[in-house]
């Protein structure tokens, strides 16, 4: 179980463990991922910055 975690980080822990949950809890759980990723506040601009991310990871392993 989680034991410390940031508070920058804490949403993006308590997201994932929610999830979890919606995909253990329910017998189709694909449709219900779907529409509690679609509503997530920051699924958008998660998604637009993966490409930045990326690059960040890639020249610090540089």
């Amino acid at each position: 179980m989680l034991k410390k975690a940031e508070t920058k980080y804490l949403q993006n822990y308590l997201n994932w463990f929610a999830l979890k949950h919606v995909i253990e809890e329910n017998k189709n759980p694909f449709n219900k991922t779907i529409i509690l990723i679609a509503g997530a506040f920051t699924a958008y601009a998660d998604y637009s910055n993966i490409s930045d991310k990326y690059n960040t990871l890639i020249s610090a392993c540089l």
